[in-house]
């Protein structure tokens, strides 16, 4: 993906420049401004998210991932950490016992996330917590938030009608990089953490049978070699992956920001990448 000088800065309505857009399906454009026709009155209700709090040091972008990361077996090292989390909404739950994070993000735009919302571990904090939102999330995953709310505009189906959400919900255009992880890590650097660690994020399966697929398709896994050894990858991980790589590497030598990949499995890395464990980032960075 080509980069240009400030893509990846959230970008007002009145100097709004489009990214390069994939082709979507129909079905997925109907249903994104079916969600935002309902969101935008409770977007323009709230606090824009270019008032949040600026990030003065580290932060650190947590999603849930696969059993080589021994992601369970990680996370006690988060009560000491001193930075900010940003974590993916389907980690929420596995990370309130033992560090709550400052920002939770979702933006599909399917009730699929629901249930990362709807239970009562994390409707016991979700007031201590801020959920950042797109305005085409699906309402009803948003319904079952109530702590406080803020909101962002994705790529829409075209750039007028991605403009015509910006305006009338009063919320900036932030690059999403086609899944939550990827925009965490943007969130973070918009918010100017530096250094950002990763942890959880592999873009990858351990195996075919983690995945998705029925056996009859898992011939479309194709096997990489990370430096934690094999993975299996997907033409969709792979989308994701070379985003998320470009952004890092686009930021390291532009404005000098440090990625640190803490989850020692998967295939983030690139040599702008740092690799540390999860325990040794929460030592050095605060």
């Amino acid at each position: 993906m080509k980069l240009r000088k400030g893509m990846l800065r959230w970008q007002l309505a009145d100097t709004f420049h489009p990214e390069i857009e994939p082709n979507f399906d129909l079905n997925r454009q109907i249903i994104w401004l079916q969600n935002a026709e309902v969101n935008i009155p409770y977007a323009q209700e709230t606090s824009s998210i270019i008032n949040l709090p600026k990030i003065k040091r580290s932060a650190l972008v947590i999603d849930k991932s696969m059993a080589s990361t021994q992601f369970y077996k990680q996370l006690p090292a988060l009560k000491d950490y001193k930075g900010t989390i940003i974590c993916c909404d389907r980690a929420l739950y596995a990370i309130i016992p033992h560090k709550l994070p400052s920002y939770v993000c979702n933006l599909d735009s399917s009730p699929i996330c629901i249930s990362f919302f709807d239970r009562p571990d994390v409707k016991k904090v979700m007031d201590k917590i801020t959920a950042v939102f797109a305005v085409t999330t699906n309402p009803l995953t948003i319904r079952h938030w109530h702590g406080r709310r803020v909101f962002f505009s994705g790529p829409a189906p075209n750039a007028e009608i991605t403009k015509g959400i910006m305006q009338a919900s009063h919320t900036p255009f932030i690059t999403v990089g086609g899944n939550v992880a990827t925009f965490a890590y943007v969130l973070a650097y918009n918010l100017g953490a530096n250094p950002i660690g990763l942890f959880g994020i592999t873009n990858s399966y351990d195996s075919p049978s983690e995945s998705e697929y029925p056996p009859r398709y898992r011939h479309l896994l194709k096997k990489q070699k990370g430096p934690y050894g094999k993975v299996f990858q997907d033409s969709v991980y792979k989308y994701y992956n070379d985003i998320i790589l470009s952004f890092i590497d686009y930021l390291a030598k532009t404005e000098k920001i440090e990625t640190v990949n803490t989850t020692k499995a998967g295939l983030v890395y690139s040599g702008t990448v740092n690799d540390l464990s999860l325990k040794e980032f929460v030592k050095t960075y605060e």
